[in-house]
């Protein structure tokens, strides 16, 4: 085995033998290196990343952490009740779905959310409970 002086890094990666990279591949995955060098230099690359654990940007961190928050944030009630009736008119057409326990009815199908009718209606994608302006009726779940 060669004496591995140079710090196995992405950017330097080009700088090592075919030798040595597959003697670096054995030690880090346990098996046998592929026989191409592109092969061997991707795999590294990962492992390298992988091991770094680089951090994020703050900027992405951010981002990250607000749409964790999202995601566990309370769920919004509009205040509907099974059995009511919502109408739309769009583009001259009246369009009406009903609330049902845990969905809503539309030509007799049930989708669990508004967005989907929504989409199904216009063709483009919309917030639900804007298209069916329930936004100024919403309160939060506790």
């Amino acid at each position: 085995m060669c004496s591995m002086k140079k710090k196995i890094r992405v950017e330097n990666l080009d700088e090592f033998t075919l030798t040595e990279l597959k003697e670096i591949y054995l030690k880090e995955f346990k098996s046998d290196p592929p026989k191409n060098r592109s092969l061997i230099e991707r795999a590294l690359t990962y492992r390298i990343q992988e091991k770094e654990k680089t951090s994020l940007k703050a900027k992405h961190e951010k981002s990250l952490k607000n749409s964790l928050l999202k995601e566990n944030s309370k769920k919004i009630d509009y205040n509907l009740s099974v059995g009511q009736k919502l109408t739309k008119i769009y583009n001259g057409k009246t369009y009406e779905v009903l609330v049902a326990k845990d969905s809503f009815v539309y030509k007799n199908e049930h989708y669990k959310s508004l967005s989907k009718i929504a989409k199904l209606i216009t063709g483009t994608h919309l917030s639900g409970p804007f298209f069916f302006n329930l936004k100024g009726r919403k309160n939060d779940k506790n």
